[in-house]
């Protein structure tokens, strides 16, 4: 429980700092009082798959084992991008599917957070690339004590028009998986959204 409690603690801290980014010098803090700095907010929905490596250990029949498993996982919900100069906050909520063999597949919730740097190539194309945490909790479709852990995505936004964006992201992670004792899960995918601009502050 207490490792679930850190991780909920830097997502936390995470979300803060990318929607209160602080100034690194004295210039920056001078340029910002005399600029407004604009962010612009979007929200959509968002669809993941991937390969997923499962090593956990446990009572099997009559004797305590480590197995590692490999299967695919499946995965939707939304997104939320807050986009301040160059830097992204991403933010999502997701319902995964793990299929992998009968004691680990299992669906349950999945909360991330990803700070990005974007790199824009033209007003259509920006190549990003990011950092962050994640979280899986219950509720789930069989006992799970939950996880998480630690990704890092390579990807791409591409502006339709004013007001939409296509996010597309290749992504790795790897964390404590919440069936049996020590239990890691290492995950590679992709995820392709679409959001929507809903303002700017």
């Amino acid at each position: 429980m207490k490792s679930i409690h850190l991780k909920y603690l830097f997502c936390i801290a995470a979300f803060i700092l990318f929607i209160y980014p602080l100034p690194l010098s004295a210039q920056e803090w001078d340029e910002a009082q005399k600029e407004e700095k604009l962010y612009f907010n979007y929200i959509g929905f968002t669809i993941s798959s991937g390969l997923n490596q499962i090593e956990y250990t446990d009572w099997f029949v009559d004797r305590r084992d480590t197995k590692n498993i490999s299967g695919t996982f499946f995965s939707g919900g939304l997104i939320l991008d807050i986009f301040v100069d160059q830097f992204v906050g991403e933010f999502m909520l997701q319902y995964v599917y793990n299929a992998n063999d009968a004691d680990t597949s299992l669906q349950h919730l999945s909360f991330t957070t990803i700070g990005k740097y974007a790199y824009a190539l033209n007003r259509t194309f920006t190549l990003s690339a990011g950092l962050g945490l994640y979280m899986e909790t219950p509720p789930a479709d069989k006992e799970y004590d939950g996880g998480g852990g630690f990704l890092a995505t390579l990807g791409v936004f591409t502006t339709l028009g004013p007001d939409y964006k296509i996010v597309f992201d290749l992504l790795g992670s790897y964390g404590h998986f919440g069936i049996g004792d020590g239990s890691r899960k290492t995950t590679y995918g992709a995820k392709i959204g679409i959001v929507y601009n809903i303002g700017r502050l």
